[in-house]
């Protein structure tokens, strides 16, 4: 009994319910077509993260982060993980010195990443090694070395 009135009710006001059944169906139609939006562009901005920053696993000195600072520095890499890294199963890897910093002018400040990359290593892995625009790669592991303790004044 409770059906047959409702169907009766509905079509009393032909026009008003097709009105609330139109509005429905637009606002059914925008969700989808936003979250389809949203669900592309957080895909994508994840895939541009992995390939540019963080790729598909890292490997950090303990504690770094939780407290992200260049006192906690790893030691070479041993045999072991060398050979483990090598593996034809893992497409390319390279070691990275990334550093949360401040950039200043005379007119304001910002935050920046500092990243030391391994040019030989870092070609085709990411654009970093072909951003840049204006330098020359150390090629020396002693320079490097030295520029790396000059800047954290050891």
């Amino acid at each position: 009994m409770l059906l047959p009135l409702a169907w009766r009710n509905l079509w009393r006001n032909g026009r008003r319910s097709l009105i609330v059944a139109a509005a429905v169906a637009v606002g059914v139609w925008s969700m989808l077509v936003f979250a389809g939006f949203i669900r592309g562009w957080t895909a994508n901005v994840v895939n541009n993260d992995v390939k540019n920053f963080t790729g598909h696993g890292q490997i950090h000195a303990l504690g770094f982060l939780e407290y992200p600072n260049v006192d906690l520095l790893m030691e070479a890499p041993a045999a072991a993980l060398l050979e483990a890294l090598d593996d034809e199963r893992i497409a390319a890897w390279s070691t990275r010195v990334q550093l949360p910093s401040v950039i200043q002018s005379e007119r304001e400040s910002g935050p920046i990443t500092l990243v030391g990359i391994d040019p030989a290593r870092e070609a085709g892995l990411s654009f970093i090694a072909d951003a840049i625009v204006e330098a020359r790669p150390l090629r020396d592991s002693a320079a490097l070395a030295k520029v790396a303790e000059r800047a954290i004044g050891r």
